[in-house]
């Protein structure tokens, strides 16, 4: 009977250090998983903060801008002088 018993209370022990066992190594996991949460949200962070804002003002906007402005000189002053419209 004593002997029964003593096994019992050693399986009884084993199943507590197992769990407990167990338990440690879920928290550990818990931990690493959060450490990698954190890493990849920083990670994520520095990439957002390092996006810079360009203007590409390529040859297409000089392109424009030349044609406006050789449209504007030919077509609205027709190379006459203000004189001339008052006749001096």
């Amino acid at each position: 009977m004593a002997e029964a018993r003593a096994l019992g209370e050693q399986a009884k022990a084993k199943r507590v250090e197992q769990e407990a066992a167990e338990a440690r190594r879920l928290e550990e996991q818990e931990l690493e998983a959060e450490k990698a949460r954190k890493a990849a949200r920083e990670l994520a962070l520095q990439q957002l903060n390092s996006v810079q804002t360009t203007i590409d003002t390529g040859d297409a906007q000089r392109d424009l801008m030349k044609q406006y402005e050789e449209e504007f000189n030919d077509n609205y002053s027709a190379g006459a002088s203000p004189s001339s419209d008052f006749g001096f």
